[in-house]
């Protein structure tokens, strides 16, 4: 059996030698035509790497330690006595949260009508792109009437954008956030997130990922603190209302032990003790929510997370081009393929007009 195998693999060996042959028999008398044409794909290939506009990334990274709350007693009961549950339990980081709302529509939508400064022109980001990029110059965009008249975006309320604006805005969106999109994010198991964006601008690359982190750090931090901050400006507009209610009550009492310094009856002096106690307790009253207010500022600032940006885009960036040895050794492959490819296919009809003759 061992034999049979042996002569089986030595008669395959013999037969693709002798195809290989058959090949190179084929093609020598074309060898000329074979080698200019190569060197044709090669040059190609280098022309195409040479003049390609290069690509610049952009590459931001940070780092965001979670606020976290704990149980703040008085704090965590006035909140529950005005509806807005406990204030107690921690909070820890969800990395795929903000990795989902850096690759969102509102967060990037922000991000581009942010105002930035590129060539000596302060303008928004999304009209930087559109200008950049020249959007307004390809076929996609000239043959589409219903935009085709569109200049730039005039204001930053994308929730009033007409029906044109909110077309142009995903068409941006769509290439910087889309399944092949310039705008890249990555959580490493450390919880360091990078953010990457590739344009074929550095500048509008090293500007839209700073502003986006930006945007990101202030959504965030502002949804996370929601909570707090109503608990928080419930108690100072309890504060206000009890110290006025205070100063009322002190100046009644004041002006009754003027009124009555030298003469008080009986029913004075318990006119003077309720006036007495209501300023005391106003003034109790005042002191506690003093007392919480500092505990809701406390736990406003121990749940508001803190974003760390660790590396920051700087120029020169870094740069991606086309390499020109690959292309050109890609391109001369290309040209011998499709060379030898065409003489074996006019070879073998030839062949077949042969067999029919």
């Amino acid at each position: 059996m061992n034999k049979s195998v042996k002569q089986d693999d030595e008669i395959d060996l013999k037969d693709i030698l002798l195809k290989i042959k058959d090949l190179y028999l084929l093609l020598r008398p074309h060898f000329f035509l074979i080698i200019i044409l190569s060197v044709g794909g090669g040059a190609i290939g280098f022309s195409y790497a040479h003049f390609s506009t290069p690509k610049y990334v952009a590459t931001l990274t940070f780092m965001v330690d979670a606020g976290k709350s704990s149980s703040m007693g008085g704090v965590s009961q006035l909140a529950s006595s005005f509806g807005l549950g406990s204030l107690g339990g921690g909070s820890t980081l969800d990395t795929k949260k903000l990795e989902d709302l850096l690759l969102s529509n509102k967060i990037n939508t922000i991000t581009l009508f942010e105002k930035q400064t590129i060539d000596g022109n302060t303008d928004y980001l999304a009209n930087h792109f559109i200008n950049l990029f020249e959007i307004k110059k390809e076929k996609g965009f000239i043959k589409n009437d219903s935009i085709k008249d569109f200049t730039e975006f005039k204001s930053a309320d994308f929730k009033k954008f007409t029906q044109k604006e909110n077309t142009i805005l995903n068409m941006i969106l769509g290439r910087i956030i889309g399944e092949k999109g310039m705008l890249s994010v990555d959580v490493a198991k450390n919880e360091i997130i990078t953010v990457k964006l590739n344009s074929e601008s550095n500048t509008f690359a090293k500007y839209y990922v700073e502003h986006l982190v930006n945007a990101l750090t202030n959504f965030y931090v502002t949804s996370s603190i929601k909570k707090e901050k109503i608990t928080l400006n419930i108690i100072t507009n309890r504060e206000d209302s009890v110290k006025d209610a205070l100063y009322a009550a002190e100046n009644t009492y004041a002006a009754y032990k003027d009124e009555n310094s030298r003469m008080i009856k009986v029913k004075g002096y318990v006119e003077e003790l309720r006036l007495k106690r209501n300023v005391e307790i106003l003034n109790t009253m005042y002191g506690e929510i003093i007392k919480s207010k500092e505990m809701a500022n406390f736990a406003l600032l121990n749940k508001t997370p803190l974003f760390q940006v660790i590396d920051e885009p700087s120029f020169p960036l870094l740069t991606i081009s086309k390499s020109w040895l690959m292309y050109t050794i890609f391109g001369a492959f290309m040209g011998f393929l499709i060379t030898s490819g065409i003489i074996i296919l006019k070879k073998h009809q030839s062949s077949i007009v042969e067999t029919v003759d």
